[in-house]
């Protein structure tokens, strides 16, 4: 079904292209900020072990469990809060993730069992989290393209230093306060993420008119539904670059300095010659290498206009309609999980060497960061924004039910690289979290350090963990690094240093461990969307994504509780260590087989009847052969 602004208008959204800048700062401040209070929450609950224990006479491995389901439950519901904000907008989805975490964290108070406490923190305090966490990473991504990796690594950064600063800040208030008031504290900091949340505004599409693409879509639209979104067209293949060289909307895309969106509409009968001329204005204009620029009002609104477009910029305000912010679709793009820069990503590289091979108009009109949004994103169909536009009550919109099948496809399992980085992920899942909880309450346990000084070791963790992110960030860069034996020599190493822990009997040697398993922590979650992009392909991340985050939410719930309960049979803290050794190590040794990525997908081409070269830049064999 076509929208329309009147009965001769008929209009499609395309694309929203990232500022990256301006505003986008103030968003990576405000992201810094509510991952800032989410991290430190979460990562010094180990802090609050032995005061749970006492107050609730529960075992370590009960106690493990509300901040394991806490931590599971984000990763789980982490893809409907997705497809929440694909509906709704990042901002609305980030509020109400604060008021139901802030509600589950102040009734939490109330509790008089640790069962209570699964339903109040782990279940209602991580479903909230879930809705925040997610979103705020996202709307990063979303302000940015060229600076992505930058941002993203300032955003995350903040979860070492909220574990550096919320350690010994806890230690200090338990001395003096009860954990019913603490978490009182807890409630009202989160509640004041819904206050920065304001900072997440929405960014405008920018729209064409409508391809032949379109009416295929239309055609199909009960087949598309269905469908995984990998089989929606882009807005690249909906758009002939060579019709839009000249035109007005791509100049105006590439230019942009502030938030504005326009519409290319099709003309009507009546104003056929005013348009020809209007055209003729604008080829004119596309040609001109340089020119000076004047401003024009609409109402309180502006766009620029070259000096040869005076006389036509009254056609302009005809031709150019304005409307609200709709159909913004993030989780459309294929790149929304992407942490890393994209500049060496085939799809940006693509651009380039087009805009390099084409017509010096070409160059002229298009930016390749343009041309990659062209490439990225996928399209909404009608009844998608159909959907929106009637603000009626639907019970699955599409905007919603497209993500979730997209993200919950299990398709991508058959594909043998990624199922065996999913084995390692879900393996490294059950034994990575552990120190966070037990390093505490080993060094008390050994009477080497006082209270004051264990929670220091989680101050540790977090200063290592955010030097990590930001040197993983940069080594992630270097083009020919495989980063698959990267990723196991970390893991690797953690598992050498957990097992070394049996070993420790000293102040400095706890903080030496504390400080280098702060880096492992760093790099197993700083290059997953990395990774994934490596194994399957840039059109699969979504998909590949949310499998991911499924596994981890399963079996990070899993993964302290059963440690725990190692540490209730054997009655020492070594055995949780060594739980945790034995599981990182098999992490690794699992990633073993797709060391060499391009030999693996060579002979998936094979074993698929397909004969086709392989390059370091397209190590994907996710093309499926089969519909989704």
């Amino acid at each position: 079904m076509h929208n329309s602004i009147n009965d001769d208008l008929n209009v499609e959204k395309i694309i929203v292209v990232p500022p990256d800048g301006g505003w986008g700062w103030v968003v990576v401040a405000a992201a810094f900020i509510c991952i800032l209070i989410m991290d430190g929450i979460s990562t010094s609950f180990g802090i609050l072990v032995p005061v749970f224990r006492d107050e609730f006479n529960a075992s370590v491995s009960q106690i493990s469990l509300v901040n394991s389901l806490f931590t599971g439950i984000y990763f789980i519901f982490a893809p409907i809060a997705g497809s929440l904000s694909n509906r709704f907008g990042f901002r609305p989805v980030i509020i109400a993730g604060s008021f139901v975490s802030s509600f589950g964290l102040a009734i939490s108070i109330l509790t008089d069992s640790v069962q209570m406490l699964f339903v109040t923190y782990g279940l209602i305090g991580g479903l909230g989290f879930s809705m925040m966490y997610m979103n705020v990473v996202l709307t990063v991504g979303f302000y940015f393209e060229k600076w992505r990796a930058l941002a993203t690594g300032i955003t995350v950064s903040a979860s070492g230093v909220g574990t550096f600063s919320f350690a010994p800040v806890i230690e200090i208030l338990i001395q003096r306060y009860t954990w019913r008031q603490i978490f009182i504290g807890y409630s009202g900091l989160v509640f004041s993420c819904s206050i920065v949340a304001i900072c997440f505004r929405s960014l405008p599409p920018i729209t064409l008119e409508e391809s032949r693409v379109f009416d295929k879509l239309r055609k199909n639209e009960k087949t598309v539904r269905s469908m995984h979104n990998a089989r929606y067209p882009t807005a690249a293949e909906a758009v002939n670059i060579n019709q839009l060289k000249g035109s007005k909307v791509t100049l105006l895309a590439s230019r942009m300095d502030s938030f504005e969106s326009y519409e290319i509409v099709k003309p009507t009968k009546d104003n056929s010659t005013r348009n020809s001329e209007l055209k003729r204005r604008m080829t004119e204009f596309s040609q001109i290498q340089s020119s000076n620029d004047f401003t024009v009002n609409e109402g309180d609104k502006k766009f620029r206009c070259c000096t040869c477009c005076t006389h036509s910029c009254k056609y302009l305000k005809r031709c150019f309609k304005r409307k609200k912010n709709l159909g913004v679709r993030p989780l459309y793009r294929d790149d929304i999980f992407y942490d890393g820069s994209i500049l060496h990503l085939p799809a940006y590289e693509k651009s380039s060497k087009m805009l390099k091979s084409g017509s010096r108009q070409l160059s002229n009109t298009f930016n390749s960061s343009f041309l990659y949004n062209l490439s990225v994103s996928r399209l909404p169909t009608y009844r998608d924004l159909e959907q929106e536009r009637d603000k009626k009550c639907h019970l699955f919109p599409e905007s919603i039910s497209r993500t979730l099948k997209t993200m919950f496809n299990f398709r991508v399992v058959k594909y043998p690289q990624f199922s065996i980085f999913s084995v390692s992920t879900s393996l490294l899942a059950i034994g990575i979290n552990v120190p966070n909880y037990f390093t505490y309450v080993r060094a008390l346990e050994l009477n080497v350090m006082s209270p004051s000084d264990a929670s220091l070791l989680l101050s540790a963790m977090g200063i290592t963990n955010t030097v990590g992110r930001v040197i993983c960030g940069i080594i992630a860069t270097i083009p020919k690094l495989n980063l698959i034996i990267f990723h196991f020599a970390f893991v690797f190493f953690g598992a050498l240093l957990n097992a070394g822990v049996v070993f420790l009997n000293s102040k400095v040697a706890f903080f030496i461990y504390a400080s280098l398993y702060g880096f492992v922590l760093a790099e197993q979650g700083s290059l997953r969307s990395i990774i994934l992009v490596k194994l399957v392909g840039l059109e699969n991340l979504t998909n590949a994504f949310g499998i991911i985050l499924l596994f981890l939410g399963v079996f990070t719930v899993v993964g302290t509780p059963a440690a725990g309960y190692v540490m209730e049979l054997t009655g020492s803290y070594d055995s949780v260590f060594i739980f945790a050794s034995l599981f990182l190590l098999f992490s690794a040794l699992t990633l073993i087989p797709i060391f060499d990525t391009k030999s693996q997908c060579q002979r998936f081409y094979k074993r698929a009847g397909r004969n086709e070269e392989i390059t370091s830049r397209n190590l994907s064999p996710i093309r499926a052969e089969t519909s989704f």
